[in-house]
C-alpha cells in the first residue's frame, strides 16, 4: 500500500528522493528485498531500506501515523548497518551511484561523485555512448544532479574541492529549467572556487568583490523565487493532496539561502572603521538569517511528530560584529535566541552533556557579554555596565573548560574570535569551518 501510493505523491520528500531514482525502480528494488525469491547484494539493501525511511518519515509527518515511528526508525537502523558494511572498493554502476546518495554523508557523496565521472554521465551524450532511450537519459541526468547538489553544498560546508569540477561537465545545460537545488549548488560551488579555495583568497580583493556581488544577486533571484513559492504554499487550500510541510521546508530552505547570501557578502571588502570586518549589508543578512531561523524553528517545535528536522549552524559575522562593536545588545540577543532554540526538549538525556551545541553556543554568547563588559570597564565606559552580570548555571566551569579543550585539541586558539587585530578573510573562514568541525566532532551529544 505504501509502495503504490508514494508513486501518486507529489511531496517535497518524495519528490527529492525520485530525483536519485525513478519511484517504480525504488519499488522493485523494494520487492526484491523484502518479498526475495532470489537473493539481492547489499546495494539492494541500502536503496530499499534508504527509500522506505524517506516514505515512513513523510507519513509520519503528513499524517501523524504512530506505527510509521517504528518502521522509520527500524529502516534507518538498517540503512545505518548496511552503509556501514560496504567494502571499500565499489563498482560504478547505476544502482551503486544511487545507493551512495541515499547515504548522504561526505565520504559516500565523495565515492558516487566519483563513480559519475567513471561512468562518463557528467559529458555530453555522443554517438558512440548514447543511452538506450531517453527515460534512460532522464534517468541519468536526474541522478547526476542529485550526486552534483550535494558533492557542491559539502564542498562549501567542509571547506575542500568538490569532486565534480564545473569545467568538465558538459552536459546540456538550460538555465531556466534546472531545478532549484541545481540553481543553488552551482552558487555554492562557485562561491568556494571564486572566493574561499586558496586560488580564490590569491586573487585581489577587487576581483572578489565583483565575483560576490554577482553570485549575491544570483541568489537573490533564488531567494525571491522561493518567497513566491512560500506565498502560493500559504495560499494553496489544504486537501488530501496537499503536502502539509511544504511551508515548513521552504522556511528551512530560506535560513540556507540567507546563510550562504551571508557567506558570499562576508568576501566584499569592508570599510576600515567595521568592527567585524563585513558590510554593513553582510550583518544585516546575519541578522535577518537568524531571525528567520528563529521563525523556523517555532514552526519545526510546534510539528510535533517531527523525527530529525532541525537543522544547525552558526553566524560567526553576528558574533564577531558583537563583540568587537561593543555596543550590540540586539545582536547578542539575537545569538542567545539562537543558542535557546537548539536546546532540546525537557527530558532528552543528551542535551544535558557540556558539549552540546545549545550549551556551547550559549557559552559563546556569555562568552562575549564578558568579553564586551571588560572592554568597557578598560575604557571607563558606563554604558549597559551590568551587561555580562548574568549567573551562570553550576555547570557553567565544566563547559568553559569543555569548550577551551576542545579548541586546543582542534587547533583554534580560545580567543580566536576575540583578537583585537581582526581577521583577514581566510583566517576567518577557516576559523569558522574549525568551530563547525568542532561541533560536529563525536563528542557527547
Amino acid at each position: 500500500m505504501l509502495l503504490t501510493s508514494a508513486g501518486r505523491e507529489s511531496h517535497f520528500r518524495i519528490s527529492r528522493i525520485a530525483q536519485v531514482l525513478p519511484l517504480e525502480r525504488f519499488a522493485d528494488v523494494c520487492r526484491r528485498v523484502y518479498f526475495a525469491l532470489d537473493d539481492y547484494n547489499e546495494i539492494d539493501f541500502v536503496l530499499a531500506n534508504g527509500y522506505l525511511a524517506y516514505l515512513f518519515a513523510e507519513t509520519l509527518l503528513s499524517s501523524e501515523m504512530e506505527a510509521s515511528r517504528g518502521h522509520w526508525q527500524m529502516c534507518r537502523r538498517n540503512l545505518h548497518d548496511a552503509v556501514s558494511r560496504l567494502p571499500l572498493l565499489l563498482p560504478a554502476s547505476t544502482d551503486v551511484i544511487a545507493a551512495l546518495t541515499v547515504a548522504a554523508a561526505s565520504t559516500f557523496i565523495s565515492s558516487a561523485a566519483r563513480a559519475c565521472i567513471t561512468l562518463g554521465y557528467h559529458r555530453a551524450d555522443t554517438p558512440g555512448r548514447r543511452p538506450r532511450d531517453d527515460a534512460t537519459r532522464r534517468e541519468r541526468n536526474s541522478l547526476f544532479w542529485s550526486v552534483y547538489s550535494l558533492d557542491k553544498g559539502l564542498s562549501l560546508q567542509l571547506n575542500r574541492p568538490p569532486n565534480i569540477r564545473d569545467a568538465d561537465v558538459t552536459l546540456a545545460i538550460d538555465a531556466e529549467s534546472l531545478p532549484h537545488t541545481v540553481k543553488l549548488a552551482r552558487i555554492q560551488g562557485q562561491a568556494y572556487e571564486r572566493l574561499y579555495s586558496s586560488s580564490g583568497l590569491d586573487r585581489p580583493a577587487g576581483e572578489r568583490a565583483r565575483d560576490a556581488d554577482m553570485l549575491a544577486n544570483r541568489l537573490r533571484e533564488l531567494i525571491q523565487e522561493t518567497h513566491l513559492e512560500m506565498q502560493n504554499a500559504e495560499a494553496q487550500p489544504v486537501g488530501e493532496n496537499s503536502d502539509p510541510l511544504r511551508l515548513l521546508y521552504l522556511q528551512c530552505a530560506l535560513v540556507c539561502h540567507s546563510s550562504l547570501l551571508t557567506l558570499i557578502l562576508r568576501a566584499v571588502p569592508a570599510s576600515p572603521a567595521s568592527p567585524s570586518g563585513a558590510t554593513d549589508e553582510c550583518v544585516a543578512v546575519a541578522r535577518l538569517t537568524l531571525d528567520v531561523h528563529q521563525q523556523c524553528m517555532v514552526s519545526i517545535r510546534s510539528c510535533e511528530t517531527d523525527p530529525q528536522i532541525v537543522n544547525k549552524y552558526i553566524s560567526c559575522v553576528l558574533f564577531t560584529h558583537a563583540v568587537r562593536s561593543l555596543d550590540a545588545e540586539d545582536d547578542l540577543s539575537r545569538l542567545e535566541r539562537f543558542a535557546t532554540s537548539l536546546q532540546p526538549e525537557i527530558g532528552d538525556a543528551p542535551g544535558n552533556a557540556a558539549t552540546h551545541p545549545h550549551r556551547l553556543y550559549r557559552l559563546l554568547c556569555e562568552t562575549a557579554r564578558l568579553h564586551i563588559q571588560s572592554a568597557r570597564q578598560r575604557s571607563g565606559s558606563p554604558q549597559n555596565a551590568d551587561l555580562g552580570n548574568r549567573p551562570a548555571d553550576s555547570q557553567a566551569g565544566d563547559e568553559r573548560q569543555a569548550l577551551n579543550a576542545a579548541f586546543v585539541e582542534s587547533g583554534i586558539p580560545p580567543d580566536f574570535v576575540l583578537d583585537s587585530d581582526g581577521l583577514g578573510l581566510g583566517d576567518w573562514y577557516y576559523g569558522n569551518h574549525q568551530l563547525m568541525s568542532l561541533l560536529g566532532s563525536d563528542g557527547v551529544y
